[in-house]
């Protein structure tokens, strides 16, 4: 199951970098503007292919039992702000609105900066991949007691009732027509659930169909070194 969804994700962004790749060798490409949709469809499909290998990898890792988290006190909003601006800067996202809320009195608290980015960033591209026309998504942190929340919203197709207790599960792929349309291995999810519930925490998902979806992740505040 692994290799047949993996390995056919893998195939399109490949394909589509060989053939812009050969378009721009053999002056298939004449003019500047055609040069130039071929040098952004390379980009495009680069920054794709880095996503799936991250993921594919970390997969792995934790199938076999040897991710390891890098634990350590510091600004989860700064965290989440340098996640978000490495997407900005990405070609992929430069159409999508990304809104972001970080309240000021945010306490420091123990994270692997790394993870909880690629959770975010996880969160985004999935929220924007299903977001149709209106590529916006909000992403905010607040923190009540000692629990810190951290919840990306977006206003896309929605996720059937049926699937809501199955969207974190490797492999899972919707029934519903327009989510089919969607390429993915399946896996984004499954890991950012790993990820939080190795920090102590937990995610979850409230969704309306045709009017988007909000996950919302809840960190504990621990003393460093509690985690491991």
């Amino acid at each position: 199951n692994f290799a047949a969804n993996v390995s056919h994700e893998l195939r399109s962004p490949i394909t589509q970098i060989r053939l812009k790749g050969e378009s721009l060798l053999y002056g298939l490409a004449i003019t500047e503007e055609e040069k130039q949709k071929d040098i952004s469809v390379i980009i495009r499909e680069s920054e794709r292919l880095t996503w799936l290998v991250e993921n594919v990898l970390d997969y792995t890792a934790i199938e076999r039992s040897t991710k390891q988290y890098y634990l350590k006190k510091g600004d989860i909003g700064d965290t989440v702000y340098r996640a978000v601006e490495s997407l900005q800067a990405t070609l992929s996202m430069g159409d999508a609105v990304i809104e972001m809320n970080i309240t000021n009195d945010i306490p420091l608290i123990v994270h692997d900066p790394h993870a909880i980015g690629q959770c975010v960033v996880n969160l985004i591209t999935n929220a924007i991949k299903y977001s149709g026309n209106e590529k916006w998504v909000s992403i905010s942190l607040s923190h009540r007691e000692d629990i810190l929340l951290m919840m990306v919203t977006d206003r896309g197709i929605g996720i059937p009732i049926k699937d809501i207790n199955h969207i974190f599960e490797p492999f899972f792929r919707s029934d519903d027509r327009e989510a089919r349309r969607q390429k993915g291995t399946g896996i984004g999810l499954s890991i950012t659930k790993h990820i939080i519930e190795a920090h102590g925490g937990s995610i979850s998902v409230q969704s309306v169909m045709g009017m988007g979806s909000t996950f919302t992740v809840r960190l504990p505040y621990q003393k460093e070194g509690e985690l491991s």
